[in-house]
């Protein structure tokens, strides 16, 4: 089975026979947060603010329409139509494939977490942002907001993620370091207890509701 993340700047497209959407339970939504907040409560070195992710469904309901048209590509209009969704801002992405077969949502995300393993703390730059890119958006701590998508595209699954406000500017670091309060971890945390959080995080698992942004009064809701 082949594996693979897309690229911020070059596309492949995707030549598929059908496209079926493949609707994200409760079970996915909570996996991908859990995943991006595990890799925002472990940030190296330590954030002097850092939140947890909240779940967006305008933010998905952009994706779920991009995935939908299997082009391995950025969405270049993800921001007008956040816009159009009732949303305001620019809109981050990322984006993962499995070209063949079948993975799950949170298989797609470790590809970005799996970047971590070549990233060091500096600003964003040309270089970095090629290998890195999807990590240091999913660690953008100003990116607060989530919404994703999955299609089934030919014999394999495409996975958009947005992100709001988006992030990965050139000449800035993801976050700025310091020993502030970590949201991102099961239970606010100072970042110098984060090795305490990263246990109860594992042991939490994907039990909790997943957070939802409710655009009606763009307040934060459970569900």
């Amino acid at each position: 089975m082949q594996l693979r993340s897309i690229p911020l700047v070059v596309g492949l497209a995707l030549l598929c026979p059908f496209v079926s959407s493949a609707q994200l339970t409760q079970q996915d939504i909570a996996a991908i947060l859990d995943l991006h907040d595990a890799e925002r409560c472990e940030v190296d070195p330590p954030a002097s603010a850092m939140p947890a992710m909240v779940w967006d469904e305008a933010l998905a309901s952009v994706a779920m329409a991009w995935a939908n048209q299997c082009t391995f590509s950025a969405n270049p209009n993800r921001s007008a139509d956040y816009a159009a969704a009732g949303g305001s801002g620019y809109v981050g992405e990322n984006i993962a494939g499995f070209l063949s077969g079948d993975a799950s949502p949170d298989q797609l995300v470790q590809l970005w977490a799996d970047e971590r393993a070549f990233w060091t703390f500096e600003p964003v730059s040309t270089s970095n942002l090629l290998a890195t890119g999807h990590y240091m958006q999913m660690i953008w701590a100003n990116s607060s907001t989530i919404g994703c998508g999955l299609a089934t595209c030919g014999n394999g699954r495409f996975l958009v993620c947005n992100y709001a406000p988006g992030g990965l500017f050139f000449g800035v670091t993801p976050y700025v370091a310091g020993s502030g309060e970590n949201q991102a971890c099961p239970e606010p945390a100072t970042a110098v207890g984060l090795a305490a959080g990263l246990v109860a995080l594992a042991a939490l698992g994907r039990s909790r509701e997943p957070r939802v942004l409710a655009h009606s009064g763009m307040e934060e809701s459970r569900r």
